[in-house]
């Protein structure tokens, strides 16, 4: 299956935030699962690290 993860569940997921489901980070987990990451999101990561 693929998924694609928007910008916080990439940053929930990285943090290992309670914020994230079980399910949903055993699916990130699953190699048998494509995880794609929008080059948006890392886009709005940068700007949320500058910003503070």
């Amino acid at each position: 299956m693929k998924y694609l993860l928007d910008t916080h569940a990439i940053i929930w997921y990285f943090e290992c935030s309670s914020k994230l489901p079980k399910e949903i980070i055993e699916l990130i987990d699953n190699p048998k699962h494509c995880i794609y990451i929008c080059s948006i999101s890392l886009w709005e990561i940068v700007i949320k690290i500058n910003l503070g």
